[in-house]
Formats: C-alpha cells, sequence, structure tokens
C-alpha cells in the first residue's frame, strides 16, 4: 500500500518477487536476482515503503501461525530481517479467503 496524492493505492508486486529484484543495465537488459536475506523465508504477502524497507507476513506452514517482519534498505543492502513488535504482532491473523 502506498499513501499518495490523498489516496491510499496498492501497487501490484507478486508475492515471489520479495525474493528477487530486478538489476538494470543500459543498454535496457535486466536480469532476477535472489536477496540473500530473504532466500528460505516463508513470506505469503508484503509491500515496499518509498524508502525500500519491505514489510512482510512470515507463515509458519506447520501450524498456521506467523508474524510481520521488516527489512531496511541501508547502503544498498537489506539488512536482516527483524520481527515487528508484540504491538503489532498480537492475536491470530485472520485471511479473508482462509477465515473459519
Amino acid at each position: 500500500m502506498q499513501y499518495k496524492d490523498n489516496e491510499w493505492s496498492r501497487k501490484s508486486i507478486e508475492s515471489t518477487d520479495i525474493n528477487k529484484y530486478k538489476a538494470r543495465f543500459s543498454p535496457n537488459v535486466s536480469k532476477m536476482k535472489s536477496l540473500e536475506p530473504f532466500k528460505d523465508i516463508p513470506i505469503v504477502g508484503f509491500t515496499a515503503s518509498p524508502k525500500g524497507t519491505y514489510y512482510f507476513y512470515v507463515l509458519d506452514f506447520k501450524d498456521g501461525s506467523g508474524h510481520m517482519s521488516y527489512s531496511r534498505l541501508i547502503d544498498g543492502k537489506y539488512e536482516k530481517p527483524q520481527k515487528m513488535s508484540r504491538a503489532i504482532n498480537r492475536g491470530k491473523y485472520c485471511s479473508p479467503l482462509h477465515c473459519s
């Protein structure tokens, strides 16, 4: 989600793309590469801030639990993902598609 011109909008980014980024070269050539901090993390949804910080939901496939995390872009590299505080990660996540 991003807030621009007094409106909220959803940027369409496929959830699998959290593990990749495009490196652009001249002339117009691009190649997908893995982002090391995210390669083994079961991420099921994410968004990015204008400054490049990723916010994402990590799912535990064993019991369906999970938590919100973030990773900041610092000097061109992503830091190790940080679990967000208990104020954010409290209660049970209930997806509109998977709630009962």
